[in-house]
This record gives structure tokens, C-alpha cells and sequence, in this order.
């Protein structure tokens, strides 16, 4: 169940990471490779994404098709029950728990169809009275929904007999508006006037309305941008509508910092491997970077068992 678009969540953006390099003594003239330091970056924060499963730390719009029930073909991801007898056979039953493959912020609609034929459909609403439950019920992101004790519906075996049309990734947080578009955008334009771009910088996730895009490029007050990027829709904006970032976790942006410096630095070292052996092996980037990431277990170890699930 794979996300239907590219990431281009760059988690830490150029103006961050060339703050962070400051004193550090890398370059005399790091200033200037803006492209390359951005790109740095998203290969970083691609690396973060991968340790981490898949998951994004900023919102992702997505419908996950899921298979449901025993037979060929099938990959029912739902628990089988505890205590079962035999758990390799058709009649085993099953846990009305889904496990999703990615976190959660907010489910936008959740539809069972009735076989993989998909001739019809029945959608399913959240709440105790009604058909589901998120878990941990009370801590974002979401990890699965349970099937309510009050449902009346059911999930219905079959080739992508259910789908969850929601946002994925660990939060969706906006900063306060830092600028205003300058002109009326169609929904084609890539090089978009602000009123102005002093709190823009490249590598950053901007959202106008309910579009993200993602800037590569700065000239003066004009970005150069990726339009409609992580599964949201190209769209027409008038002339001064807000624009605001995504806002990413503290300790996101440090991680990103802190690997995307040990690249940086391999333009100068190239990608070696260790040198020498026992106290007198040197530690090279290789190293640091897994180093770096293991920063990221508490995210990717992140499961049931931090909230209550009931």
C-alpha cells in the first residue's frame, strides 16, 4: 500500500541548515550553493522517511486500499484472534482491528465495498454508537481503526474491499501566515509572485489555500515551485492570499540538520569507509549518519502500546 505520490517533505529547509552551519567552518562559500544544500536536504529527509517505514512528518493526502478476508491473492493484514486453534487456516478468525501501514492525522472518508467486485458500498462513520474507532483513541497520530461493539456493517472479504481515504504523516501544523501571493495564480504556474520572500527559503513546503507546494528555487519576491505536491490538487488562488509553511517537529529539523551536515562535509571527504582499526579507527560519515538516525527510534518504534487502546 504504497503512497500514491513522491514526498517532497524536505525537513529541514536551506535557510535552516546554513543557520546551523554557522561557526562550524565547512565552507567560505556554502552561502552560494543553495540548489545543491537543497538538495541535500531532501535526500536527507528521504533517508528519515525510509528509517522511519515510510512515514512523513508533515501531512499527506491519500486513499490506502485494503484486502480483507481469507482466500487467494488476499493479504489481510487485520490480527488474527489470540487463543485460536489453528491460525494458518481459512476459518481462523480475525481481530475487527485494521492496522494502517502508515500514521494518521484525520480519516476523511473510510468505504467497505461489498466483494472485490466493488459493486457497492457502504461508508463507515467514527464513534462508539457508530461503526469505527481510532487507536490510541486518544493521542494523534493514529495507528488503526477498530470496528465498533455497535456497528451493524462489516468488513467484507475481497481484493481492496476497504478504503480509507484520509491524511497520513505524524502532524499537520502551519505556521502563522508569513506572506501573501502578488498576482492571481492559474492552476499551472510554477514561478509565483509574493508580496514578499523574506520568510521563504528554498527546500521549504509553503500552503496556499489547501494546495502545498514546494520551493526549489528564489529570485528576489519570485519562487520557483512544485505544484500540488503530496497528494493535494493544483489550484487557481487570487491575488493576496495567505501563504503559511508546514511545521515540523524540533527534533526533526535537528536530525535533518545534523545528517545533511555529514553530507555536506563528504564533498570534501568523499564516501569512505573506516580507517584503520581498534583505537585507532577514525568514525567517517557512513558511520555518523546511521548514528544520527538511530535519534529517530522513538519515532520509528512508535506503536499501540504509547496510549491507550481499547
Amino acid at each position: 500500500m504504497p503512497r500514491e505520490f513522491p514526498s517532497y517533505y524536505t525537513y529541514a529547509d536551506v535557510d535552516q541548515f546554513k543557520n546551523y552551519l554557522i561557526g562550524s567552518g565547512y565552507s567560505s562559500t556554502w552561502t552560494d550553493d543553495k540548489t545543491e544544500l537543497r538538495r541535500i536536504l531532501r535526500q536527507v529527509s528521504s533517508e528519515m522517511e525510509n528509517y522511519c517505514g515510510g512515514n512523513t512528518f508533515g501531512p499527506y493526502t491519500n486513499a490506502l486500499s485494503f484486502d480483507i478476508g481469507s482466500g487467494p491473492l488476499v493479504d489481510d493484514v487485520r490480527p488474527l484472534v489470540p487463543g485460536t486453534t489453528n491460525l494458518f487456516t481459512p476459518t481462523a478468525t480475525r481481530d475487527a482491528i485494521l492496522p494502517f501501514p502508515y500514521w494518521l492525522i484525520s480519516i476523511t472518508t473510510a468505504t467497505s465495498y461489498d466483494s472485490t467486485a466493488r459493486s457497492s458500498s457502504e461508508t463507515w462513520s467514527e464513534g462508539l454508537s457508530n461503526d469505527y474507532l481510532l487507536i490510541p483513541y486518544d493521542s494523534k497520530p493514529y495507528l488503526g481503526l477498530k470496528q465498533s461493539i455497535e456497528s451493524e456493517k462489516s468488513f467484507n472479504g475481497g481484493q481492496k474491499t476497504f478504503v480509507i481515504d484520509g491524511i497520513w504523516g505524524f502532524q499537520d501544523v502551519s505556521s502563522a501566515v508569513i506572506t501573501t501571493t502578488n498576482e492571481a495564480i492559474d492552476a499551472t504556474e510554477v514561478a509565483i509572485d509574493l508580496t514578499s520572500a523574506t520568510n521563504i527559503s528554498e527546500g521549504m513546503t509553503i500552503k496556499v489555500g489547501n494546495e502545498l507546494m514546494y520551493v526549489e528555487s528564489i529570485s528576489t519576491n519570485t519562487i520557483t515551485v512544485v505544484r500540488g505536491v503530496h497528494g493535494t490538487t493544483k489550484a487557481t488562488h487570487s491575488t493576496s492570499a495567505n501563504v503559511t509553511s508546514q511545521v515540523f517537529p524540533d527534533d526533526i529539523v535537528q536530525i535533518c540538520c545534523e545528517a545533511a551536515r555529514v553530507r555536506y562535509r563528504e564533498k570534501d571527504l568523499g564516501l569512505n569507509r573506516d580507517l584503520g582499526s581498534g583505537e585507532m579507527q577514525t568514525t567517517l560519515p557512513t558511520r555518523e549518519t546511521k548514528l544520527i538516525m538511530k535519534e529517530l527510534d522513538k519515532y520509528k518504534l512508535y506503536n499501540n502500546v504509547n496510549s491507550v487502546v481499547f
